[in-house]
């Protein structure tokens, strides 16, 4: 077996999810190679990165600058969380242009897939009524279930919530037409050789995104 270590940076929600899962498993079946996980923004993946403190980032795959490579890894999308007696839910999938006027609670300006989120309401020419702002997926659907309205979030928070509709507060999950997606990658230092622990984890990474969402 191989040894050495790997150090890993990911999107908070990724790292609280799928990467712990993915990583979990690679130590198991790689006993001589210590993983080390840390979570943050877009902007500390990218930092971490091109400072050399990781050896691999998961972010977006949109991120455009010549010290970072990006291995596109898997497309998500953005889906509706919403209270499971509000109308809407009826639906199977929810036009964007349903939500015009509504309101909802966002993620921030500042925040990378907030802005994915902002471009695609505005192609569809929607406009919903702003009544809170948050930073993580998990806390925006809290704030559904609590009642501040509706929000978008990405597809893989719904797995956080299972619907158990006999409960009050339930929220449902709804894609919406058209879809807004992004593309989620490894993010590499252009610069930096890969270390045979490395390059052995990426394998894993990639074996083990195909699985989850095939």
């Amino acid at each position: 077996k191989s040894a050495g270590s790997v150090r890993v940076i990911a999107l908070s929600k990724y790292a609280d999810g799928f990467v712990a899962s993915i990583i979990g498993r690679f130590v198991r079946d790689n006993p001589g190679i210590l993983v080390e996980l840390e979570s943050s923004a877009t902007a500390g993946v990218i930092e971490g990165i091109i400072s050399q403190s990781f050896d691999v980032g998961i972010a977006s795959a949109t991120i455009s600058d010549p010290l970072i490579v990006t291995e596109p890894l898997f497309e998500t999308s953005a889906i509706l969380a919403l209270p499971a007696n509000d109308p809407l839910a009826r639906n199977a999938v929810v036009p964007l242009a349903a939500l015009n006027g509504l309101r909802m609670v966002v993620l921030p300006e500042n925040s990378e897939y907030g802005t994915v989120i902002r471009r695609g309401l505005r192609q569809a020419k929607v406009a919903p009524e702003v009544a809170g702002i948050a930073r993580t997926h998990a806390s925006l659907c809290r704030m559904v279930q609590a009642g501040a309205g509706l929000a978008l979030v990405d597809q893989t928070t719904a797995a956080d919530f299972p619907a158990e509709n006999e409960q009050e507060d339930a929220i449902v999950f709804r894609p919406t037409e058209p879809p807004i997606t992004r593309t989620v990658a490894a993010i590499l230092n252009a610069r930096v050789g890969q270390s045979i622990a490395t390059k052995s984890f990426l394998d894993a990474l990639k074996q083990g995104v195909e699985e989850t969402t095939s």
